[in-house]
């Protein structure tokens, strides 16, 4: 799309003299809704992609913090320290 807008801005006088508006109006039209329309699909994906990645990330928070209160609270051996360093481990992953 760019190329073509390139050529006939370059080109204005020979677009002109041709009566070839019209053409390269299309053309650049046609381009550019090529341009939208993959900007909305990836749009759409990195949406989805972030929406499961923040679902996963504090789904996995929400597990450590569960599981290990429940070990805390049944006398195993972790600490509330032991629990906090897991939740960062899984941060930095």
């Amino acid at each position: 799309m760019t190329k073509i807008a390139e050529e006939t801005f370059a080109n204005v006088r020979t677009v002109k003299a041709f009566s070839n508006e019209e053409w390269e109006i299309k053309m650049f039209t046609a381009g550019n809704k090529k341009v939208y329309d993959a900007g909305v699909t990836k749009s759409l994906y990195t949406g989805l992609f972030t929406f499961i990645n923040q679902v996963f990330l504090y789904g996995a928070m929400v597990f450590i913090i569960w599981t290990g209160g429940n070990m805390y609270l049944d006398g195993e051996s972790i600490s509330l320290g032991d629990i906090s360093t897991y939740m960062l481990y899984m941060n930095t992953l």
